[in-house]
Order: C-alpha cells, then structure tokens, then sequence
C-alpha cells in the first residue's frame, strides 16, 4: 500500500475514533442528564412523602415492611429500622380484617381495603386509625407488594364521642317534660287515692270507736239502744259500703300508678347511663322496651306502638347507651314521621319488632307515617342533613347512628320506604363480636 493510502487510512480512523468518542461523549452526558432527572424525581418523590400528612407503609411481596415515610415513624413512634422486615399485619388487632384474612387475599383479589377504622400497635401504646391498602403492582402487573395509608383518629373519635353525648343530653332535655308529664299521670292518681285512703281509715277509726263504746257499755250492762243508735249514724254519713267496695280499688291503682313510675324512672335510668366504651352483654328487648317508654310522650299522641319481641334472642355484645340513644332516634323520627303525614287527624302504628337473623339479631321498627322520596332515602346518614325545619334538627341522629352501628359494632343499618305510605329502618348486630363485616347480611 502506498504512503497516501495509508495515510488516507489513517485519516479515516481517526475521524472515526473521533465520531465514536463524540457519541460516546453526548451519550455519556445523556445518561447523567437522565441519572440527575432520576435522582431528582427521586427527590422529589421523597420530598412529596415525607411532606405527607397521613402515614404511608410500603411492603415486600411477602407482606414484610420494606419502608415508610415521616409521618407513618411519627405516627407510630418507631423508626424504619425497628419495624424494617416485620409483617405489616403485626400493627393491627386480631380482629382486623387485614390481618384475620392476610395479605394473601388483598394480592388474589386485588381490590383495595379502603376507610376501614381499627386500632394498631405504636411504640407507647395504641391509638385508633382509618386505614386503606392496596397491592401495589410492577409494570408488568405482577404483585409488588402493598402500600398501606394510615390516617388517625383518635381526635376524631373523642370529638365524635363528644358530639354523640351533647345528643345524647340533649334528647333527655328534650324528653325531660314528656317524662315528667308521663310521671305525672300516674303520681296524681296515685296520691289521689291515697288521700281517699287515709279519709276512710280516719272514718273507719271514727266508726271502729263508737263499737268500742259499744262494746264498753255492753260489759257494764247499760242501755245500748243509744250507742247503737249512734253506730247507725257514723256508718251512714261514712257510707262504709262505698268504702269496703272503693278501697280494693285505690290500693290496686296505686300499685299500679306506682310501678308505672318506676317503669319510667328505671328506663329514663338505664337511658341516661354514661355505659361502657367496651361492649358487653345486652338485652336487646329490654334496650328496645326502655327507649320506647322514653320516647313514649312523642309517639303516644300519633301513634299506637306495638311490640313484638322475641323470647329466645340471646344477648348482644354493644355499647348500652350508644345502642339506646339509636333505637331512640329511630322511634322518635317515626312519630314525627307519622304526625307529619297525619296531622292531628288519625292515628298511625310504629311496629318495632326483634329475632336472631343467622349469626345476627335484628330491629325492624315500621311506621305509617310519610316515608321518604328516593333522593332523600340516599341522603338520610349523610351528616347535618335533615327535612325538618330549621331549628328543630342538627341532621346529626341518624349519621351517628349509622356510625354506631355500622362502625362501632360492625352491623348494618338499612332502610325500607315507600314515599307516602311509611319506612322500616332495619339494624342489624352480629352477635359475635369478631364476625367479619364481609360476612354482615345484605339489605
């Protein structure tokens, strides 16, 4: 080859090592404009997590805590070394359903746990959480892990608490007068029969004295035409028959008027009780016969309550006063119901009626009163809403009701109307209090 051959061939691979080192260059610089746009969405992505407010756990696919943000180490007093490598189910109580169905099912059916409220373990103790979870997935769509949000609501709940309390006084306020005047019925002839009662013990005494007179002279051996005489008179102006006749009677209405009172001061009692913040065992029929008579001065005037309550109905794990304060709601907005439809014309029926439902007992309470429309029915658990005038409902009962039930106790509340013609609110409360609420029966 000769000289400028291989001369131009050197020329030409330099130009070409030249060419490789210049792409080799812009896709070096490439790949670190890219790196620092990872690092930097990177960044950025753990600037938006740390920021967040609610707690953000991230597993492995095995369901073992890999990471979590600022405010889930906060939240749980824990740092991610401490919890790194434990099963995320191990924060939650035995009766959570994440943890009593495992993760395994959230990854089969891959639909996300969402708003569900439990307790979970935190370094002093535990406090009350909303939770959601969800699988989260690779680009392939295979199982990652899951992404867990925790949100507090410890305050919430207080605050809730509170709230449900105000009501609950302020019912009582409200009833305060019908009670009294409920009371005051059977105390008025009650003590009306008692004043009978001690005029005809002072005229039989009267009468008993002049028999004694008698009985006196009789020893002696005196004339006893005039004490007879005598005898004769006080009986007449005592009329002895009409007492004999009357006071079987004023003592068995006393009794009466006596047990009515105490039926109406031992349910207003039961009532009122602060309870419990854990569940124990109730009897639902006693619960649903005690808030009846409470509420007995709204629904007396509108309505004739019938009551048809099973005998064999086993007790029922809840919270006493929160359970009273909801079947006092549902029977007290039925009278309204119904004086709404009705006027001060005719009289409607409020059925309350309870049994066993499988793993459950039920309340079905029905009025005849207006029933409601399909877009109120929709509305009616949402809070502050109310059909009443302004003034006489804060459109709170019912929401925290739902809350009680559904909730707190893991039952079902539910609705039957029919504009115009009535409703039946249906609750439903498993009477094991680990039944899940997969299991709870459908409306």
């Amino acid at each position: 080859m000769s000289d400028a051959g291989r001369d131009r061939r050197v020329e030409r691979e330099r130009a070409a090592r030249k060419t490789a080192e210049t792409l080799l260059e812009e896709k070096s610089r490439e790949l670190f404009l890219a790196i620092r746009e990872l690092e930097e969405s990177r960044d950025h992505l753990d600037r938006i997590l740390a920021s967040m407010l609610n707690a953000l756990i991230v597993t492995d696919v095995e369901g073992n805590i890999e990471s979590m943000n600022t405010a889930a180490r906060s939240l749980l007093g824990y740092e991610v070394e401490e919890l790194e490598g434990r099963p995320l189910v191990e924060l939650f109580p035995e009766d959570c359903v994440l943890r009593s169905e495992g993760i395994e099912r959230l990854f089969e059916t891959r639909e996300a746990r969402r708003g569900e409220t439990t307790c979970t373990s935190r370094r002093d103790g535990t406090l009350q959480v909303q939770y959601s979870a969800s699988v989260l997935e690779t680009h392939d769509h295979e199982p990652r892990g899951i992404v867990c949000v925790l949100q507090d609501v410890s305050e919430q709940r207080s605050l809730e608490r509170q709230l449900w309390r105000a009501q609950k006084l302020e019912s009582i306020g409200q009833l305060a007068a019908g009670v009294a005047h409920e009371i005051n019925t059977p105390i008025q002839y009650v003590g009306d029969n008692t004043r009978f009662v001690q005029q005809s013990v002072s005229d039989l005494t009267t009468l008993l004295a002049e028999y004694g007179r008698l009985v006196e002279k009789a020893k002696c051996g005196e004339a006893l035409e005039e004490a007879i005489a005598r005898i004769q008179q006080v009986a007449e102006s005592v009329d002895v028959e009409f007492m004999l006749a009357e006071l079987p009677v004023a003592l068995e209405q006393s009794i009466e008027g006596v047990d009515r009172v105490a039926e109406i001061v031992g349910a207003m009692k039961q009532f009122s009780h602060p309870g419990s913040e854990e569940k124990t065992a109730v009897d639902l029929n006693e619960a649903v016969e005690s808030s009846v008579t409470v509420a007995r001065n709204e629904w007396k005037r509108v309505a004739e309550v019938t009551l048809d309550l099973a005998e064999d109905l086993p007790f029922v794990p809840a919270l006493p006063g929160d359970l009273h304060q909801v079947i006092l709601h549902v029977v007290v907005n039925a009278a309204h119901a119904i004086g709404e439809k009705n006027g001060d014309g005719e009289q409607g029926s409020i059925a309350v009626a309870t049994r066993r439902s499988g793993d459950f007992a039920e309340i079905r309470i029905r009025d005849t009163g207006c029933g409601m429309s399909d877009s109120v029915k929709n509305r009616i658990f949402d809070p502050f809403f109310t059909t009443k005038p302004v003034g006489t409902g804060t459109g709170q009962g019912l929401a925290v009701s739902h809350d009680v039930i559904v909730n707190k106790h893991g039952g079902t509340i539910d609705v039957e109307t029919v504009d115009g013609q009535g409703t039946t609110f249906i609750i439903r409360l498993p009477l094991d209090a680990t039944v899940d609420a997969s299991e709870r029966p459908a409306a």
